[in-house]
């Protein structure tokens, strides 16, 4: 794996506003992943979770949603649910630079740890919780049930 290098000065985390939905919505749509709905992503805030969004600087100059990251808790632990960078973005260290952002504000928040879930083929977002120091748990089961019929 090469190595990755700290974010460029032209990306910014910062927590979300509600004018990044649209941003956040066509960055999961272009990284093929399921959307959270406005009201959810409301939800996560009012329940002191929190959605980072990294802001970078497109080819054209304008500023766009490079990356998001949306965290929750349950008391104890905070977990980290999405994770997401545009392609243009990648092998900058932006995605390592979330995470340590919300680790941040998980251990300000007062919580014990951070745990997470990748799916078995995504290698690439493993090998970045391995450096970064996560380690996977064997004696774990996920378990789920979904209302809306998707299985």
């Amino acid at each position: 794996m090469s190595k990755t290098s700290a974010p460029s000065k032209s990306i910014t985390i910062r927590t979300y506003q509600s004018s990044d939905y649209a941003g956040i919505i066509a960055l999961w749509q272009h990284t093929h992943q399921r959307a959270y709905r406005r009201e959810q992503i409301e939800r996560v805030l009012r329940c002191e979770g929190g959605v980072l969004v990294a802001e970078g600087e497109a080819a054209d100059g304008t500023k766009r949603v490079a990356g998001v990251l949306i965290w929750s808790h349950n008391g104890q632990v905070g977990h980290l649910w999405r994770v997401a960078v545009a392609p243009e973005f990648r092998r900058q260290g932006l995605a390592s630079a979330l995470v340590r952002r919300a680790e941040a504000d998980i251990r300000a928040a007062g919580l014990d740890g951070v745990g997470l879930l990748t799916r078995i083929a995504n290698s690439a977002a493993q090998a970045l919780y391995i450096k970064l120091g996560y380690r996977h748990r064997d004696e774990l089961i996920f378990w789920s049930k979904r209302f809306d019929g998707e299985g």
